[in-house]
């Protein structure tokens, strides 16, 4: 598997779209780094759905809160050793 990433200056992109995914090109603007970072961990399978969302939330918000929701999300060490 072969994944390209491309970071764009904003001239180079509609200033809707901050970050785009299309198959293993994943690109973003100056500005849509966070959403950039996002799509590679879904592409990349890094993460299960609720705890990416919940990543994204944190990083997003950087409330305290939201960290705790992260934190909830993970697997225990022993749900690991299941």
């Amino acid at each position: 598997m072969c994944v390209q990433f491309i970071i764009e200056s904003p001239r180079e992109q509609p200033e809707s779209a901050i970050s785009e995914a299309d198959g293993n090109l994943i690109t973003a603007s100056a500005t849509g780094g966070l959403l950039w970072a996002k799509q590679i961990l879904a592409h990349l399978n890094v993460f299960q759905e609720d705890t990416l969302e919940a990543w994204y939330q944190y990083f997003s918000t950087g409330r305290p809160e939201q960290f705790y929701a992260l934190m909830q999300t993970l697997p225990t060490a022993n749900s690991a050793l299941q």
